[in-house]
């Protein structure tokens, strides 16, 4: 049962990545950088906060790997997030030559994940 919630919950947040990347795509006018990519992870990391905070709430530190959390947290939020393109993102720009641009991306995409997964936390205290 474990392997197919994972396996549900990795393929909903995949296709849910597919689908806010194209979406996202359309702001990319102008912005030296993946914007949609950059979007998706800090939604995802808020996301996670939230359902991090939850469980934390109800079992405190020792909480339970329950299916729910099998689902969500590691199998949507998991395949949602995509810290791989990210580093393959990174890499390009890096490869460019871009080194501005690489930090500013790397950093927004950094400081953003933990702010959001901090706000997503603190929202449900």
């Amino acid at each position: 049962m474990t392997v197919i919630g994972l396996t549900i919950g990795g393929g909903l947040g995949a296709i849910f990545r597919y689908l806010f990347g194209m979406f996202f795509t359309r702001f990319q006018k102008g912005v030296p950088f993946p914007v949609s990519m950059l979007l998706v992870n800090v939604m995802g990391s808020f996301g996670l906060g939230l359902l991090t905070a939850f469980r934390f709430e109800q079992f405190g530190e020792a909480a339970p790997q329950d299916s729910w959390f099998l689902f969500a947290g590691i199998g949507f939020f998991g395949a949602f997030t995509t810290f791989s393109t990210f580093s393959v993102e990174a890499f390009q720009l890096l490869e460019q030559r871009k080194y501005r641009v690489f930090f500013l991306y790397t950093g927004l995409s950094t400081a953003g994940a933990l702010l959001c997964f901090a706000l997503g936390w603190q929202l449900t205290g």
